[in-house]
């Protein structure tokens, strides 16, 4: 008689994994019945800010559980990625469209700087995924301006985003090239949870014998904070 499935049958990671995909997908119809309500309520209501910042927090606790359902299928085997032709230009732009409403309320100017003609191959959802924490990360330092960019560079993809911010600090920035999973941050309480998924999703874009991989520097606008993402 086989034995029904436990937690100790399955193994805690797994029905962990299994609940975190249940509780995004509920947070998934919630983001959209609030996303529609802000989009109904003037700006100038009062409950504005805090719908905004309620849509801000729903959205990073969303990213999270995204990147560890990507960590966990990665060590078990289970990621790859869905590679297909993306236009760069269109793929960047809307990046930029689905953070407008929260940018435009800080006042932040987001530029998309890429040759409309730009394409390549790689999994948009993954790096969809990476480009909304690094977005959502920069709307909480950025100043007043955001470039988004797409190249050519080196034989492969380089997408960059750069912000007037007071940059990033030294134990993110000597990552380098992304790789292991940087130390907690305890003033700040940051895991680096989003670098390092970047870094799995990067390394898993191969092509003749070369690997994706992210850059993390403080050449953005005067000085402030820039994040790459290289696909081969």
């Amino acid at each position: 008689m086989n034995k029904p499935n436990t937690p100790d049958t399955l193994g805690f990671a797994t029905v962990l994994a299994s609940c975190l995909h249940d509780v995004k997908n509920s947070l998934s119809i919630f983001l959209g019945m609030l996303e529609d309500i802000v989009s109904e309520t003037n700006n100038d209501d009062p409950r504005y800010d805090r719908m905004l910042k309620l849509q801000y927090e729903g959205q990073r606790i969303s990213n999270d559980m995204t990147q560890l359902l990507g960590i966990y299928r990665g060590n078990n085997a289970q990621l790859s990625p869905n590679v297909t032709e993306i236009d760069v230009a269109d793929f960047l732009s809307d990046q930029r469209q689905i953070h407008e409403v929260m940018l435009g309320h800080k006042k932040i100017h987001a530029e998309v700087v890429c040759d409309a003609s730009l394409a390549w191959f790689f999994d948009q959802e993954m790096v969809a995924g990476i480009l909304t924490n690094v977005l959502n990360n920069a709307y909480k330092y950025t100043r007043s301006r955001l470039s988004i960019s797409g190249e050519e560079r080196d034989g492969g993809l380089m997408l960059s985003i750069r912000d007037d911010g007071p940059g990033y600090p030294l134990h993110m920035r000597s990552k380098g090239r992304g790789g292991g999973l940087p130390p907690i941050d305890s003033s700040s309480g940051s895991t680096g949870l989003g670098l390092y998924f970047a870094s799995l999703v990067a390394g898993l874009h191969k092509n003749k014998g070369r690997a994706g991989y992210i850059s993390i520097t403080n050449e953005g606008i005067d000085g402030g904070g820039c994040f790459g993402l290289w696909l081969p």
